[in-house]
């Protein structure tokens, strides 16, 4: 009788533990967990490759996973060369294969005046002051991870000036962000809400 009962007991605790969860999801659209294969985002059309032809980026986390973040894998070419300036993001990137540098520059230089920072596997640079900077794969392409805030949406491409647009939900692409447009496209993780 008494494991009769205890057994009783763990499954009605255990169903008690996973309806609160399942209510979540079906209310809340929250979730727990994400796993997420290159198939996977193939399928979805999370693969972007740049107008450039100098990078492909594999967009594993987007804005509307809500995660507070979004996260990719990027693979630039080697031997190209990659104006990039995030005036709408900031952007944390660890170098996982190939070899490449990082030359930031002002505004106003061109590329060859700006200071150089060798990359290899293990190395790591974090953009918060809108860099504006030139990427290059020199030996093999160079694959590195990187994760963006604001998120992007998808679509993101640099333009002319190495900027990527902040694309709000509507797909409207933005250049200079506003407090109210940031106050769309930043926010915290949805289960912190």
């Amino acid at each position: 009788m008494a494991v009769a009962f205890a057994s009783a007991t763990a499954r009605a605790s255990a169903r008690a533990v996973a309806r609160p969860a399942a209510a979540a999801v079906a209310t809340m659209q929250r979730r727990t967990f994400i796993h997420r294969t290159l198939q996977d985002i193939t399928d979805a059309g999370q693969v972007h490759e740049a107008a450039t032809k100098t990078w492909i980026s594999r967009r594993y986390t987007l804005r509307k996973d809500g995660m507070g973040f979004s996260f990719h894998w990027t693979t630039l070419k080697e031997g190209t060369s990659t104006l990039i300036w995030y005036k709408n993001h900031h952007e944390a990137v660890f170098v996982f294969a190939g070899e490449g540098e990082i030359e930031v520059v002002t505004p106003e230089q061109s590329e060859g005046e700006g200071t150089v920072y060798k990359l290899g596997p293990g190395d790591f640079y974090g953009l918060d002051g809108h860099e504006r900077h030139f990427l290059r794969a020199t030996k093999g392409d160079l694959h590195v991870a990187c994760a963006f805030n604001p998120p992007i949406a998808g679509s993101e491409d640099h333009n002319e000036d190495g900027v990527y647009p902040a694309v709000d939900d509507e797909g409207n692409k933005h250049f200079d962000l506003t407090p109210e447009v940031v106050s769309k496209l930043v926010q915290p993780p949805k289960t912190m809400r």
